[in-house]
């Protein structure tokens, strides 16, 4: 805190700089940070990459009154201030070019070495969730969060945690504590149970009918999505099956494969898998019951063999045997 403080003395604006198609959590930790500098009359605005597609997001910015801007809105400066959040310098989920380094990185995801070229870094990948983060800050600094930020980070917890079940922590716990009183539950209602479209059904029915059922595992692929997220959606919903331990989901958004890994298994190393099979081709990463990953599809002649490559990679690597 000493060292966050010193940073706050400088009095300088910051960009807060979100990862591509953030999810709750790094929405709301940013969110968090940008009034933690309110309180301190620092001014700082928010900026995202890529797209916010899932209704509940949409809902939580639009409820919550989220100031975000996306990142082409952004004029780079290499005097610019940035604090990135949820994510970390050197990985390929995040849009600060190269030559920018953030002087900010906190984050709840295991460390990556260029990170440590921050002026400041706090990762914490024994946590929950980023949003946890903030929420200690906030408890530390004597700052009562107002009803949007606690509601924020209080959604922000329990999606990285899936609702209290995941990687869920004492420290989570302790913060939700915290920020209890001041959480609104009826905006909290209307974030969780948003109106969907048609699109969202059936992508669910096009995932159900494509499924591929390989004893402990189930793989399925939604094709070309609306947003990123969606096969992030249905692994949630394919994790629930009874006897089924993991779960690999496969769509196409903008000219890239995205995937995402849940598992319910005792070897909790969704996180390595998801860099087993993106290794050389893509970037991917997670914690250990849940992971994503994303392989740029411009060159790549056939699509779907890439596919059934990664399929074959994914059952040898959970599995050990062919079905």
């Amino acid at each position: 805190m000493e060292k966050f403080l010193e940073l706050l003395k400088e009095k300088k604006r910051w960009n807060i700089i979100l990862h591509n198609n953030p999810d709750p959590d790094c929405i709301a930790s940013s969110f968090g940070l940008h009034f933690i500098f309110q309180q301190y009359k620092i001014k700082s605005r928010l900026f995202y990459n890529g797209i916010i597609g899932r209704a509940e997001n949409k809902e939580m910015i639009k409820v919550l009154k989220i100031p975000l801007k996306h990142i082409n809105d952004l004029k780079f400066n290499k005097k610019s201030n940035f604090a990135l959040l949820d994510a970390q310098f050197g990985s390929q989920n995040q849009p600060l070019p190269k030559q920018y380094i953030p002087k900010i990185v906190i984050d709840h995801h295991p460390l990556k070495k260029q990170s440590l070229k921050a002026t400041y870094v706090d990762i914490r990948p024994d946590y929950g969730s980023t949003s946890t983060i903030i929420g200690e800050y906030l408890k530390k600094l004597n700052i009562e969060p107002d009803t949007k930020v606690a509601t924020a980070l209080y959604y922000g917890i329990k999606t990285d945690t899936a609702g209290f079940t995941r990687n869920f922590t004492e420290k989570d716990a302790n913060v939700l504590d915290f920020i209890h009183n001041y959480v609104s539950f009826k905006l909290l209602g209307k974030i969780e149970h948003p109106p969907l479209n048609k699109n969202y059904y059936q992508k669910t029915c096009e995932a159900l009918n494509n499924a591929i059922f390989c004893k402990n595992v189930i793989i399925s692929d939604v094709g070309e999505a609306d947003y990123p997220d969606i096969c992030a959606e249905i692994a949630d919903y394919f994790i629930r099956m009874k006897n089924k331990n993991w779960v690999l989901v496969f769509s196409e958004f903008e000219n890239n494969l995205y995937f995402s890994i849940r598992t319910k298994s005792k070897y909790k190393i969704a996180g390595k898998v998801a860099i087993y099979l993106t290794r050389g081709i893509g970037s991917g990463g997670g914690h250990n019951t849940y992971a994503a990953g994303v392989i740029p599809l411009e060159g790549v002649e056939n699509k779907e063999e890439l596919k059934e490559k990664l399929k074959e990679k994914f059952l040898k690597r959970v599995i050990k045997k062919p079905c």
